[in-house]
């Protein structure tokens, strides 16, 4: 019995990551494939009928304020990679149904990408204009490429 302690001790106190011990909560590469390939067969994530009007009158706002600030137009593959990126979401939490708040997230990450990918002479007009959606502050002094500063959880709001 000693020399199963013992042994135990010795696997968790290996190494693993450049020599770095393994974190509480970690967990193992086999593991996390397996998840992944679980979440690929078994999850087909839906979204509400709200969430789409919601993602609708996100695109309408973008198109609008992209034409008037003279920035890249946005397109149907923006709308696309909405829906595409709330799923993701959802599999990632195993469910059948996107929430709000994979919508949320998937507009933040849509509309942070596409503001940063702009001219800089729109870029600003256009953080502004989209701030209600990503919560981020357009003239923050920490702010990185993306316009969120650094450590800021993106989450989006919209109402």
């Amino acid at each position: 019995m000693a020399t199963d302690a013992n042994q135990d001790r010795m696997q968790t106190d290996q190494p693993v990551n450049n020599g770095e011990p393994r974190q509480d909560g970690e967990i193992s590469q086999e593991r996390l494939r397996k998840y992944i390939m679980y979440a690929r067969e078994k999850c087909r994530p839906k979204l509400y009928q709200i969430d789409q009007d919601k993602v609708a009158r996100l695109f309408a706002d973008m198109r609008r304020e992209s034409l008037a600030t003279g920035a890249f137009p946005i397109t149907i593959r923006h709308l696309e990679a909405i829906m595409r990126i709330s799923e993701a979401f959802c599999k990632m939490r195993l469910s059948d149904y996107c929430t709000s708040q994979d919508v949320d997230r998937a507009i933040a990450v849509t509309v942070d990408s596409f503001v940063g990918a702009q001219k800089v002479s729109c870029k600003k007009a256009l953080a502004r204009a989209f701030a209600k959606y990503t919560l981020a502050k357009p003239n923050s002094q920490s702010q990185g490429r993306n316009g969120m500063g650094r450590g800021a959880r993106r989450t989006a709001v919209m109402t």
